[in-house]
């Protein structure tokens, strides 16, 4: 057998041996993993236990008011509406929209909120839909128990299941909350929502015929500023003006304003994104961009499977869990002496193995 053959066998089996050291070490280091609480844990827990009074609220306010229980709303929250109404705005997901009534909603929010920087007096825009009204309030939830500033915008546009009914749209919802003391809510404008932020709702023409009317009816009594400009740039540009210097912007649902007219937004992840790869030009490309471009920490929340996906959350619980129960309260630890000694012991391995290489090269006549 000559030399040459010998060494390069070797070398085979001195990459093998490296490569069952490498897999060895890894799997050590990944079975000795543990779960441990967030350092946050009971601000999370703060927020799903208010989130959790509020939806109790709200389903003995159903009940007490008359309002017809939705059959797709197998928990009997309440906070499930009508497939169609006036306020339709396009279609929705039934289970994602029963995930969000998961009161550890809240706890997610606030990793988010947390994991985009923010701290105690820290200033965060919430754009919301009539959408997820379950994921409002669990937002404002988490930034109460947080001690956060919100500026809220709201928009009375919904997709189906969500706050659909005129009676208790996103605004009554949210209004009966803070009534209740519940909740604290820095409310700054309300718009319609819908297509160009104008209030058209999909139904109109078809079972409905004045669904204009209805949201433009429901501005006006808000109590606030009504955001009805007829033009997407020119709303989208009065809500910064409003909004003012902020933190971070939280966008809940779909609404034109937030997510603009490109394309592009498809490629926004659900969840926390720090900055965006690609940005749309134009004035009409949404506030989740705008902020973007300014350097802003965005949290699109309009994926709930992927949210619940990705933080340990159930999809389409029943019956929905209590405080404290999710993956969303633990972090993945490693042991730290064991994954440094295994590096140490690789790179050791390897050094011997380069130095020994070059004797040997160097012997060879």
């Amino acid at each position: 057998m000559s030399k040459t053959l010998f060494g390069r066998r070797r070398d085979i089996f001195f990459l093998l041996a490296v490569l069952i050291l490498c897999i060895s070490a890894f799997l050590l280091v990944f079975s000795t993993r543990t779960r441990i609480k967030t350092s946050y844990y009971d601000i999370q827990l703060d927020a799903a236990m208010r989130m959790q009074k509020c939806i109790v609220f709200l389903r003995n306010y159903v009940a007490e008011a008359g309002i017809e229980i939705e059959e797709e709303d197998i928990n009997g929250t309440g906070l499930i509406g009508p497939a169609y109404s006036e306020l339709l705005t396009s279609l929705g997901h039934l289970e994602s929209k029963r995930s969000t009534l998961n009161p550890n909603m809240a706890a997610l929010m606030v990793r988010l909120l947390h994991d985009a920087g923010l701290k105690k007096g820290s200033t965060v825009a919430i754009g919301s839909s009539g959408s997820f009204p379950a994921m409002a309030i669990a937002t404002i939830c988490a930034c109460n128990a947080m001690g956060l500033q919100d500026k809220t915008i709201l928009s009375y546009g919904a997709s189906n299941y969500g706050a659909t009914r005129v009676e208790l749209n996103i605004q009554r919802i949210l209004d009966l909350l803070k009534k209740e003391g519940l909740i604290s809510l820095n409310l700054l404008a309300v718009s319609p929502g819908s297509d160009n932020d104008y209030g058209v709702g999909t139904m109109e023409g078809i079972l409905f015929d004045n669904t204009r009317d209805v949201v433009v009816g429901l501005g006006l009594s808000s109590g606030v500023e009504f955001i009805d400009l007829g033009n997407l740039a020119a709303s989208i540009k009065r809500r910064m003006e409003i909004y003012g210097d902020i933190d971070a912007f939280v966008s809940i649902g779909g609404p034109s304003v937030n997510i603009g007219t490109s394309m592009e937004f498809l490629d926004v992840p659900p969840g926390l994104s720090m900055s965006l790869k690609s940005i749309p030009e134009g004035d009409t490309r949404g506030l989740v961009f705008e902020y973007a471009q300014r350097g802003v920490p965005v949290i699109n929340i309009l994926n709930i499977r992927g949210l619940c996906a990705d933080y340990g959350l159930p999809v389409d619980p029943m019956p929905l869990p209590g405080p404290g129960d999710g993956g969303v309260y633990y972090e993945t630890a490693y042991n730290t002496l064991l994954t440094m000694v295994s590096l140490i012991i690789i790179l050791a391995v390897l050094s011997v193995g380069i130095v020994l290489s070059r004797r040997i090269r160097r012997t060879k006549p």
